[in-house]
């Protein structure tokens, strides 16, 4: 825990950077839930567009076990960046749906009108046809589920 701890607070720091990010790699894989899920915590101070350097321990993190119980901080972050990143949003967004799979009451509690806002946001932003259909794909699912907040998401985009 104190490990994953000062490498989450020292992640940012670019001399320690190289060796923070691969050290939480490997601690988002720990046997321990509780050192995963302070591991989770790296993403907790990003701002602007600096989830855009960190693409690569995004892309970890949501292939690791520490994702389906600690999303949430970085599904705010993705929220709030200026960086340009549809791929990432894209690939956070499928992980979270397969992650809630079909528990509704999971569903209903979790950050659903925030992804419904994400995949409107890539699917509306994106030129790429491989990159659309897979937000179709969330969008179609996400029905199928009567996911809260995907209908206001779709209806902002309509206008």
């Amino acid at each position: 825990m104190g490990a994953a701890e000062i490498f989450a607070a020292n992640l940012r720091t670019a001399r320690f950077r190289s060796f923070c990010e691969d050290a939480l790699i490997q601690l988002f894989n720990d046997p321990d839930e509780k050192v995963r899920s302070e591991a989770a915590t790296c993403f907790n101070d990003l701002e602007g567009e600096q989830l855009g350097e960190y693409v690569r321990l995004v892309e970890a993190f949501v292939q690791s076990p520490a994702f389906a119980n600690n999303y949430e901080s970085l599904i705010h972050v993705l929220e709030e960046t200026t960086a340009k990143l549809p791929d990432i949003t894209c690939l956070v967004c499928e992980h979270f749906l397969d992650a809630v799979g079909s528990d509704a009451s999971r569903i209903r509690t979790a950050k659903e009108d925030i992804i419904s806002e994400l995949i409107v946001r890539v699917y509306s932003q994106s030129t790429d046809q491989e990159l659309r259909a897979r937000c179709l794909d969330m969008i179609d699912r996400m029905t199928q589920r009567e996911v809260y907040g995907l209908s206001e998401a779709l209806a902002l985009y309509d206008r």
